[in-house]
């Protein structure tokens, strides 16, 4: 799965999210056409993967990471993605979510 956010209005966060990535206050991430999310530093200047917002309930955000092509990713850099993320939600977001969940894969 990824990251669970747990907020009142999924929706709302998510669009704030895209307002803040693209008016440059959330400077280290990108939002791509299909409305994924990623972190803009990459590590070797490979994009090992992304986040897939989906406001999946009236109570939670989630975000499924994807992988390139399908291809697994290694413990190190599943975590490093899902540290980045939740860094990022709690730097920006802390007032609109009231927990966070990270699964393992």
């Amino acid at each position: 799965m990824g990251i669970e956010a747990k907020t009142d209005k999924p929706k709302a966060l998510l669009v704030a999210i895209y307002i803040a990535i693209a008016d440059g206050s959330i400077e280290t991430w990108e939002k791509d056409d299909d409305g994924d999310i990623l972190h803009a530093v990459t590590m070797n200047n490979v994009q090992e993967a992304w986040f897939r917002p989906t406001p999946e309930t009236s109570r939670a955000l989630e975000f499924k990471i994807l992988s390139a092509k399908g291809e697994s990713l290694s413990a190190f850099s599943y975590a490093y993605h899902h540290g980045k993320l939740v860094q990022m939600l709690l730097h920006h977001f802390a007032a609109d979510v009231s927990s966070i969940e990270a699964t393992m894969r």
